[in-house]
This record gives C-alpha cells, sequence and structure tokens, in this order.
C-alpha cells in the first residue's frame, strides 16, 4: 500500500524535527519541506505530495498569503500556529485550508488532522469529479435535444424518430450520441437561409 506523502512547511527547525518523528515514526513519508516562503514559492509547481503542513508563523511572507497560493494546488493544506486566529476560521470555511492545529504539536492532534484532511479532500474531489461529469451528460443532453428539433423540423419526424435516428448513428460511427448530434447541429447551419 501506497504511504501518504506530506511536504512540510516551517521556519522553526525544532517543529519540524518534531514533525518528521511524528511522521516517520506513524509511517507517514516526509517529501520535503521548506524553512522560507521563497523556497515554497521556488517550488511550488514541483511539489509531489499529498498533503502539505504550514506553519503560520513564516519569515519573507505572511504564512496566510502564501495558504492562499498553495490553495490553488488542490492540495490539502493544514495550518499549524502558535493560537487561534480568526483569519484562520475564515480561510477553512471557505475549504482553502483543511483544518489548523494550534502548537504544541503532538501525534495526538497531528495524526486525526491529518487524516480527517485526506479524508475530505478525497471526498471534495469525489464529488468534484461527479458534478464534472453531470455537467458532461447535461451538455450531451442539451446538444441532443437540439439536434432532434432540428431533425423533427426539417425531416418532419416525432421526437421519437428522431431520438432512434441519432442513438442509430451513434452505433453505426461508433461516435458518441453527443458527437452526432453535434454534427447534425453543424452541417444544418450550413444550410440556414440568412
Amino acid at each position: 500500500m501506497r504511504r501518504t506523502e506530506i511536504y512540510i512547511v516551517t521556519g522553526d527547525q525544532e517543529l519540524l524535527q518534531n514533525i518528521k518523528n511524528i511522521l516517520s515514526f506513524e509511517g507517514y513519508v516526509v517529501t520535503g519541506s521548506a524553512t522560507h516562503a521563497s523556497q515554497v514559492l521556488r517550488e511550488i509547481r514541483t511539489i509531489k505530495t499529498d498533503l502539505i503542513l504550514v506553519d503560520s508563523n513564516l519569515q519573507g511572507i505572511k504564512g496566510l498569503e502564501l495558504i492562499e497560493i498553495i490553495a490553488e494546488l488542490s492540495i490539502p493544506i493544514i495550518v499549524i500556529t502558535d493560537r487561534w486566529q480568526k483569519e484562520l476560521a475564515t480561510i477553512t470555511q471557505k475549504r482553502i485550508i483543511q483544518t489548523t492545529i494550534v502548537k504544541p504539536v503532538i501525534p495526538a492532534n497531528l495524526l486525526p488532522a491529518i487524516e480527517t484532511a485526506l479524508a475530505t479532500n478525497a471526498e471534495v474531489n469525489k464529488l468534484k469529479n461527479e458534478v464534472d461529469f453531470l455537467k458532461e451528460k447535461l451538455e450531451a443532453r442539451k446538444v441532443v435535444e437540439k439536434a432532434k428539433g432540428i431533425l423533427m423540423e426539417n425531416m418532419e419526424l416525432t421526437e421519437e424518430e428522431a431520438y432512434k435516428l441519432i442513438r442509430t448513428q451513434s452505433m453505426k460511427r461508433s461516435k458518441t450520441m453527443k458527437e452526432v448530434a453535434q454534427a447534425i447541429i453543424t452541417s444544418s447551419s450550413l444550410f440556414k437561409k440568412k
């Protein structure tokens, strides 16, 4: 089974070592770490990881600004902070980060946060995929409906006959019904009177 990979962003060497120890003991893989925001910004597009831990106290850029940049990667983010901050509540509600951990970082608060963040991210990705699939189906349905209308008008077919014709052509040509319907729409627009 593939082990979870985690990238750590903190300028605090003691915190970094503590987190690395906890993670390695629990079987996680630390894919890398950065001690300065500018380092993360340089590496941001090449980071291959399942989760990013970010210390909100960073040099060079505010941790919260960095978090908003990292969020574009669609990788779950957990923020480590000295104290609870209202800004963290806001970005957690906006789903920019999964959760926060208030220092000191101990296994009892780090490990459940990691597993929850990963599970939440997996569910969000699953829902995004379902939404994309349903949008595509709806778009295909709209195209097929428009093509049916064209066939009904130009060939004086019933709705069922127009649908069957599109479906039959789809099977004969090994094309999706949307592709056949799009071809009908395109070809009908070539012959429309202006």
